[in-house]
């Protein structure tokens, strides 16, 4: 019997773990920070939410992100380089206990 730590999310034998390159871009931040943007196919990549995902490196910090619009090479800069950042939360949007 194999063990079923070494089986996929869909039951079928766990593979090498692979990200594919599809497209990718490279922008800048308006701190001047190069960041490579790539779209990547995750290939039995374990937690993967989504069959694929953006990569944001920037040498020094990577960023996944998995759920993002499709027209993601076309946006303006600012624009995709905003995606990477997780939503802030407001005073007016946190829930009180108690």
């Amino acid at each position: 019997m194999q063990d079923l730590a070494w089986r996929g999310w869909r039951g079928n034998e766990m593979g090498q773990p692979k990200l594919e390159t599809v497209a990718q871009r490279l922008v800048s931040s308006e701190d001047g920070t190069r960041w490579r943007v790539r779209e990547a196919k995750a290939h039995n990549v374990p937690g993967a939410e989504a069959p694929a995902c953006l990569i944001f490196d920037a040498g020094h910090v990577c960023r996944r992100v998995w759920h993002y619009p499709a027209e993601w090479i076309e946006l303006p800069e600012l624009s995709l380089l905003a995606i990477k950042e997780p939503p802030r939360w407001s005073h007016s949007t946190r829930s009180s206990y108690g």
